[in-house]
């Protein structure tokens, strides 16, 4: 039936779009399983972002760029490790997270996870009216394909902030 002018999509498309979601979500959920609990460790980029917000506010923002102080201040606020993950940001960045730096270590992650979340639901909700031919496949597939969108989930579990600055 090549010649039907039917504005539905073919069966495969939809499956396609209905399927890939589900496998990139899989993927999603088995990350979020085995690295959340080494993000409330320490172990996440959200690390130096939240010693350099502290270190700002501590009056420490002089020495944002010292890697010995960095890594003391990693050490005695987050967790002890070998190397410290150095401020590679402009300085005035760190002001963005001295907020968080009112909180300890995890509620930070979990209020900086949540302030990313809020804003990647206002970007996808902006989009909204560029995506209608996706909702047309599946009513909805462009939230789908913002959830599972590998580097965005990447990006939420390691506590960065390139979904922030979207």
């Amino acid at each position: 039936m090549s010649g039907c002018s039917d504005s539905r999509p073919q069966t495969y498309l939809r499956g396609l779009a209905l399927g890939l979601p589900a496998i990139l979500l899989g993927l999603q959920l088995s990350g979020w399983i085995f690295f959340l609990p080494g993000a409330l460790h320490g172990h996440a980029d959200f690390r130096h972002l939240y010693t350099a917000g502290w270190m700002v506010r501590s009056g420490y923002g002089h020495e944002l760029y010292n890697y010995d102080v960095q890594k003391h201040f990693q050490d005695s606020l987050v967790s002890r490790e070998q190397v410290a993950m150095p401020f590679n940001h402009l300085a005035y960045e760190a002001l963005l997270f001295v907020p968080f730096s009112l909180l300890p270590y995890r509620s930070a992650y979990a209020a900086f996870l949540l302030l990313n979340i809020f804003v990647l639901s206002a970007v996808s909700f902006s989009f909204n009216k560029r995506l209608l031919n996706l909702r047309i496949v599946w009513k909805w597939l462009p939230s789908a394909l913002f959830i599972t969108f590998l580097p965005i989930g990447a990006a939420l579990m390691h506590g960065q902030d390139s979904v922030l600055l979207m």
